[in-house]
């Protein structure tokens, strides 16, 4: 495998994994487990490395501008989320003014990571976009059964 595949294929690896890992971290919260909501979301922070090594490769195989910005978004939402949820422990999600901007960064930073699957092909592009679909869809749950 080339360099470039073997990105391609990490993206998309991590950008499933990822939604995964979201959708068991909802379900903890649902359900009331803290510390298993918890380690989870630190096991998802730290993709924060392979995505900063993809961004690195990507700058230096010259990839096209719209890459950047879905990698960007990404690793914004992950420090973001590092900073309010494990650095500060703010309890910002219920305030509209924080909650209705980190909303937004957080699903276009997931749904970005479906155009970093895609370059590994349309198997990839349709795995990814149904387990953002189960991560939507179980997110709206946990909203609507924790009001957080």
């Amino acid at each position: 495998m080339e360099s470039k595949e073997i990105i391609n294929l990490s993206g998309s690896v991590i950008a499933n994994i990822n939604n995964i890992l979201l959708i068991f971290l909802f379900l903890a919260r649902i359900y009331k487990y803290p510390k298993i909501e918890y380690w989870l979301g630190v096991i998802f922070m730290l993709s924060i490395v392979p995505l900063t090594y993809m961004l690195i490769k990507a700058i230096e195989s010259k990839r096209a501008i719209i890459y950047f910005v879905q990698l960007s978004l990404m690793i914004g939402f992950i420090f973001v989320e590092f900073l309010l949820d494990y650095l500060l422990k703010l309890n910002f999600r219920q305030n509209q003014n924080y909650v209705i901007p980190f909303l937004i960064l957080f699903y276009a930073s997931l749904g970005g990571m479906i155009g970093i699957a895609s370059h590994s092909g349309k198997q990839w592009t349709v795995i990814t976009v149904i387990t953002f679909l189960l991560m939507v869809t179980v997110s709206l749950i946990m909203h609507f059964k924790t009001n957080t």
